[in-house]
């Protein structure tokens, strides 16, 4: 909270040196606010206060300009609210789109080129202007159209349509085997596509996105250049391309006033560019470094390399935004405890199915007491990759296992993936499977799947070894995975689980899930049982039943607990 010693200060004056790192902390956290992608509800009320009180401008433009963009999107819903009740407030409207425009321009034309302004601005700030406009839009769809005398502009077609489509789809991979311009050099292509008109906005998109792919498969981001010179003049190509195509939208206005509501925003709606998602995805890091403070001394050395995913990935989302593994605090109390009761310098077993990045089984790898054995399960593919990156990267080979599989207890159906959109704007994306006989119509399309019995026996889990904790989340097929292990239920070979369970807003199964039959089976094979910290057993069947919780949650399980409410082995899920 804001210290009252303080008041009146700003952190622009020059003062104590607690102070500006008052501000520095401040700053911080107003761009992991910014970096979660939500919207102004989101944000603590105190650090939006606080950050008004000091006026963090000095030290924190990316942060000032990013809160103006939040800001602006709640008030636009405002405005045309009163202006629907008959309020004259086009002075307002008009004053909200030159401030945003000012803004993009600082940040855009800033360097004059984009080689210095990305990579290294951590707020996710291009996303907030495309969400910027697309609530302007959505409000006063007759943008830019909203001042007299201005020559009415409409929609433009395009001259490259397979491109623009091309350039659409790669937005929405994880990992495209080719960029939007294909095999063509920089060069050729973008001359190719001028003498069939493409407009320098579709170009400037077209090269920055390419710049993107070519990032992608060098595999790093940082500092700007590690990716080498390809990239470098690709993303300067671009940069040229876009100031060009903001000289041309300023150059039809009839006065120099109304220069300042044309742009950035305006090139954006007119040609149906998706300028603001290519730049975010460009800006966002895909190999950052995170630093395991608590975890065994030779992870904590040297900064974390932790591989994510290029598109608005719920799980990337999270580790871009706090600089940590996306795991449950649930989860990692339960696996902390199990670990410590179990026999001391023995081997301990984690497995996790549905992996995804690796955020859980990751942080058993670096966090638990070793000697340790893991083996992650992740059928999508992108994910199963970047998390065999960061195996290699922070050498862990030996210790993590990582298998890019499908798990169902019928190896004879085969399924596919698709993205999944969610989040209060649907804002952020997740792989979810499908019966390929249900979503292709047929059945011999698709990925195949196996038994998790079969894929321990290929891994080297002989019958009799243990394992000691196996964590599932699979989005709603919880139940069948555990179907598919009937066998090492039945033996006592996994002494503890951690289970997933979703319930959506209407109180089911998120994704078809059965959680009441998932806590049956379990206490079918003599598991006990512990969700919400407060119920036990075959209460938590009843509870499951009649009254569910909310949201994502864990169910955990295990063959040795006695005295539920004293071991301190069970811990809230969130």
């Amino acid at each position: 909270m804001f210290d009252e010693v303080w008041a009146g200060l700003r952190c622009d004056h020059r003062v104590e040196a607690s102070f500006s790192k008052f501000c520095s902390n401040r700053c911080d956290q107003i761009l992991g606010s910014l970096r979660m992608r939500m919207d102004i509800s989101a944000i603590s009320h105190d650090l939006l206060q606080e950050g008004e009180r000091i006026n963090l401008w000095q030290v924190c433009p990316l942060g000032y300009r990013g809160m103006h963009l939040l800001k602006g999107v709640q008030d636009l819903g405002r405005l045309r609210r009163d202006a629907d009740a008959g309020a004259d407030n086009s002075e307002k409207v008009l004053g909200l789109l030159v401030s945003a425009e000012k803004n993009i321009r600082q940040l855009v034309l800033e360097h004059q080129n984009l080689t210095y302004s990305l990579g290294h601005i951590g707020a996710a700030i291009y996303f907030h202007i495309g969400q910027f406009l697309q609530e302007l839009t959505h409000q006063f769809p007759e943008f830019p159209n909203l001042v007299p005398g201005m020559e009415v502009a409409e929609v433009a077609g395009t001259s490259i349509p397979s491109e623009m489509e091309a350039l659409r789809l790669y937005l929405l991979q994880d990992a495209p085997s080719l960029g939007p311009l294909g095999a063509r050099d920089a060069a050729v292509g973008t001359a190719e596509l001028r003498r069939r008109g493409g407009k320098s906005i579709e170009i400037a998109a077209l090269l920055l996105a390419q710049a993107d792919f070519v990032r992608l498969k060098s595999g790093s981001y940082r500092p700007p250049g590690a990716e080498g010179p390809e990239f470098l003049r690709l993303l300067t190509l671009g940069s040229a391309f876009l100031m060009q195509a903001w000289k041309h939208e300023l150059a039809r206005a009839p006065s120099l006033p109304h220069t300042q509501l044309l742009g950035f925003l305006s090139l954006a709606k007119l040609n149906s560019v998706p300028i603001f998602d290519v730049l975010d995805r460009l800006d966002s890091d895909v190999v950052p470094k995170l630093f395991l403070l608590q975890a065994r001394t030779e992870f904590t050395t040297e900064p974390f390399v932790f591989h994510v995913l290029p598109t608005k990935n719920v799980e990337s989302n999270h580790v871009l935004s706090f600089w940590d593994l996306h795991c449950d605090l649930a989860f990692k109390e339960f696996a902390m405890v199990r670990r410590s009761r179990s026999v001391a310098d023995s081997l301990f077993t984690v497995i996790e199915i549905g992996a995804h990045l690796g955020g859980c089984i990751v942080f058993a790898a670096t966090h638990l007491k070793a000697p340790l054995r893991a083996l992650a399960v992740e059928p999508y593919p992108p994910a199963a990759a970047a998390l065999r990156r960061t195996v290699a990267d922070n050498n862990l080979s030996e210790l993590l296992a990582v298998d890019e599989r499908f798990i169902c207890s019928d190896p004879t159906l085969r399924f596919t993936a698709k993205q999944l959109s969610m989040g209060p704007a649907l804002q952020f994306t997740q792989p979810v499977w499908d019966d390929a006989a249900d979503s292709l119509g047929d059945e011999t399309e698709g990925n195949g799947c196996a038994t998790m019995e079969t894929v321990l026996q290929e891994r080297g889990f002989d019958a009799e070894s243990d394992i000691d904790l196996l964590r599932v989340h699979v989005l709603g097929r919880e139940l069948d995975v555990l179907h598919s292990l009937k066998d090492s239920l039945g033996s006592g070979r996994i002494k503890a689980l951690a289970v997933a369970i979703l319930i959506d807003g209407e109180g089911n199964g998120y994704g078809g899930q059965d959680s009441v039959g998932i806590a049956k089976l379990l206490r079918s094979y003599g598991y006990r049982l512990e969700f919400y910290q407060k119920y036990f057993d075959d209460d938590v069947v009843s509870m499951l039943s009649t009254a569910p919780l909310v949201g994502t949650t864990t169910l955990f399980a295990q063959l040795d607990a006695h005295d539920l409410n004293s071991t301190g082995l069970f811990y809230r899920g969130r």
